[in-house]
C-alpha cells in the first residue's frame, strides 16, 4: 500500500520512500515524541493474501523473539486499512551492499562487518531461528567512517525446523542463489550451518569483489554450490592471505558437518587469522 508524506499510522506520521523488500515497502516516519522510525507495510499485490500476511506475521513475531543489539528491533506493529505493518528501529545508513559500491573492504573492516553479525545470526540459532536469507542486501550500516554498526534484517525467509510447516514446501528451494548453502539449493531440511555457508560466501565477496559461484542460470549455479570447490581468492589477488582463505573456505564446505559448528566459531577463526597478519595485510584491498 503507498503512503503519502504526513499520513497518520496509528499515531506515526509518514514521511518519504526509503526502501522496498519481497513484501512490503519502508517507509521513514516519526513517532509522537518526534523521533525517527521505519514503517515497512504490505505490499497491495501481497496485503490480501493469507498466505502472506502469514508470512509478514512470522517476521514480525520472529523478530520479536530474538533480542540482540545488531539485529532491528519491532517497536510496534497492527493493521492500517486492513493492511498488516511493522514499525522498526530507523537504522540511518545504507545496506551492505550498497555500501559495497562505494568502498572496498580490507581484511580489518570485514571483520568488523563479522564481528557484529555473527553473533547476531548466532542469536537467532540459539532460538531455533535459521535466517536462509543472509546477504549483503540484507544487512543495514549505521555510522560513518570507521565507526561503523551493522545490523541484521529481514527475516521474511527465516524458518525454525520442526515448527514451521507452511513457509515452504519440501523440494522448493528458499533464498538467494548466490549466497545458498548446498543443501538448501536442494532443498533437504533446513540447518544452521547453512546460515554459515551464507556468511561464507558475504565474506569471500567482501575481501575480492566478486562471489565465488556466478551465473545468468539458477540450476547452474546451484548446481556450482552443490558440486564445485570455489575459486581460490588467490586467483582473484595473488597476494591474498592464505590463512584468511582456509578461513573462508572452511565456512564453504559442501557438507554442513564439515563447516563450523557456529557462526561465532566462524568469526573466532576469522580473528584468529587476521590478527597473526602484519599491519599492512590486514589493511590491504584485494579487489
Amino acid at each position: 500500500m503507498p503512503l503519502s508524506p504526513g499520513e497518520q499510522i496509528k499515531g506515526y506520521i509518514v514521511g518519504p520512500l526509503v526502501g522496498r523488500g519481497g513484501l512490503g515497502e519502508v517507509y521513514q516516519a516519526f513517532n509522537e515524541k518526534g523521533e525517527r522510525v521505519a514503517v515497512k507495510i504490505m505490499r497491495d499485490e501481497f496485503a490480501s493474501d493469507p498466505q502472506f500476511q502469514n508470512r509478514f506475521i512470522r517476521e514480525i513475531r520472529l523478530m520479536q523473539s530474538v533480542q540482540h543489539e545488531n539485529i532491528v528491533p519491532i517497536l510496534d506493529y497492527g493493521f492500517f486499512r486492513k493492511t498488516l505493518f511493522m514499525v522498526m528501529k530507523f537504522i540511518e545508513g545504507p545496506t551492505l551492499v550498497r555500501l559495497m559500491l562505494q568502498q572496498q573492504f580490507s581484511p580489518t573492516a570485514v571483520w568488523h562487518v563479522l564481528r557484529d553479525i555473527a553473533p547476531a545470526v548466532n542469536a537467532g540459532h540459539e532460538k531455533n531461528i535459521i535466517h536462509r536469507d543472509l546477504k549483503p542486501d540484507n544487512v543495514l550500516v549505521e555510522g560513518h567512517g570507521k565507526n561503523l554498526k551493522f545490523y541484521l534484517a529481514d527475516f521474511g525467509l527465516s524458518k525454525r525446523p520442526g515448527l514451521d510447516t507452511t513457509l515452504t514446501e519440501r523440494g522448493t528451494a528458499v533464498g538467494t542463489w548466490e549466497y545458498m548453502a548446498p543443501e538448501m539449493a536442494f532443498s533437504t531440511d533446513p540447518d544452521p550451518r547453512s546460515d554459515i555457508y551464507s556468511l561464507g560466501v558475504m565474506t569471500y565477496e567482501l575481501l575480492t569483489g566478486r562471489l565465488p559461484f556466478e551465473d545468468k542460470n539458477p540450476y547452474n549455479l546451484l548446481k556450482m554450490h552443490a558440486d564445485d570447490p570455489p575459486p581460490p581468492m588467490t586467483d582473484h589477488h595473488p597476494e591474498f592471505p592464505i590463512s584468511l582463505q582456509q578461513v573462508i573456505f572452511k565456512a564453504l564446505e559442501k557438507s554442513c558437518e564439515d563447516r563450523y559448528s557456529d557462526t561465532i566459531a566462524f568469526a573466532r577463526a576469522y580473528y584468529d587469522a587476521l590478527k597473526d597478519l602484519p599491519d599492512e595485510i590486514r589493511s590491504k584491498i584485494y579487489w
